[in-house]
């Protein structure tokens, strides 16, 4: 073992390799320079280091058989450790892996690039004071304790990669718009403007808080605990069902929902557009509706107030309305002609 008391050159690199635990007080490369490197190892033991300042354009490579505890200035750091790895960083670029059990924590003052993040088994965070952008972030073991959190106090998240597999989840939580791919079990997603997300999730609770809107594409079927816009319009696509508990875009804001299976979903907004190769089973407080069935599905609408209905058309199925206001109906249309294809619209006040 050894403590680093103080460890500075003026103006060179500082490398330290250890056989048992390294404890670093101060290391630092006073010259901010690219050549100006920091490398610290241990074949068995920790990294702790307190302050490890290579400047803006210097890079630090940590590398320990247990586990890494430091505050790090750099231009990129790369972290490899045999147990959890916990940073405070101001760093460009970050690279960091665990080879065994062991979680991920990262802080970084300012804006951070995530050239990968990889916990062989353990959860993953990180916040950030600027932006987010995430090339690769990686929890390997499947388990419903390795969530995957990022946050951004001042910026966007970008995320190319987000995996939890299929038990882990994921939140994002950014300060202004999120644009990620994810694979998880849940994942929740708050940002105060746009939502876009490539998803193979089972479960996605989504919010704006501000003006912005919110696009889904789901590999798979998909339960929406809750997707809601402050002002802006929703777009859901999945190559299999929707399941939706709510939907609210607010007054006057689109809703779009394309599934390759069935459709049931509570929904809030202006125009509401559906299309799917199953059922359709809606419960709404909408302006006007297009719904339509590609293959044999009914369509079951229940509307709080008034409905335009612009089109309503199964391909081989029947199709009911109940409106609590007037019901106006541009065309539905039932597009096999059969017995059991049916078409029923009441009112409890208002016209149809």
């Amino acid at each position: 073992d050894i403590f680093l008391e103080k460890l500075r050159t003026f103006d060179g690199s500082i490398s330290v390799t250890a056989g048992g635990t390294i404890t670093a007080a101060l290391v630092e490369s006073f010259t901010d320079s690219d050549a100006n490197d920091i490398s610290l190892t241990t074949t068995t033991g920790d990294i702790l280091g307190d302050a490890i300042l290579a400047g803006s354009q210097g890079d630090v490579t940590l590398d320990a058989a247990a586990a890494i505890m430091a505050t790090v200035t750099a231009d990129t750091l790369e972290a490899l450790a045999g147990g959890p790895v916990t940073l405070a960083t101001t760093v460009t670029s970050l690279d960091a892996e665990t080879a065994a059990a062991g979680n991920i924590i990262i802080a970084e003052s300012a804006d951070i690039f995530l050239e990968t993040l990889r916990t062989f088994d353990g959860s993953i965070a990180v916040t950030a004071g600027g932006t987010v952008t995430a090339a690769l972030v990686e929890s390997l073991t499947d388990s419903d304790d390795n969530d995957i959190v990022l946050t951004s106090t001042a910026g966007t998240i970008q995320g190319d990669t987000i995996l939890a597999v299929s038990q882990g989840d994921v939140i994002l939580d950014a300060a202004q718009t999120i644009s990620a791919t994810v694979t998880a079990d849940e994942l929740i997603a708050r940002a105060t403007g746009d939502i876009a997300l490539n998803t193979t999730v089972t479960r996605l609770d989504a919010q704006t808080l501000a003006t912005g809107d919110i696009f889904i594409t789901e590999t798979d079927a998909i339960a929406l605990d809750n997707v809601q816009t402050a002002d802006g319009s929703i777009t859901v696509i999945a190559a299999g069902s929707i399941d939706a508990a709510q939907i609210v875009a607010g007054v006057g804001n689109d809703v779009t929902l394309q599934s390759n299976g069935v459709v049931a979903a509570t929904v809030t907004g202006g125009e509401l557009t559906v299309l799917t190769a199953g059922d359709i089973t809606l419960t709404t407080l909408v302006e006007s509706l297009d719904a339509e069935t590609t293959a044999v599905g009914n369509i079951s609408i229940t509307e709080t107030d008034d409905i335009f209905l612009e089109k309503l058309r199964t391909f081989d199925g029947s199709i009911s309305v109940t409106a609590g206001g007037t019901i106006t109906a541009a065309l539905v249309e039932s597009f096999t002609d059969s017995d059991a294809n049916d078409i029923s619209l009441t009112t409890t006040t208002g016209d149809i």
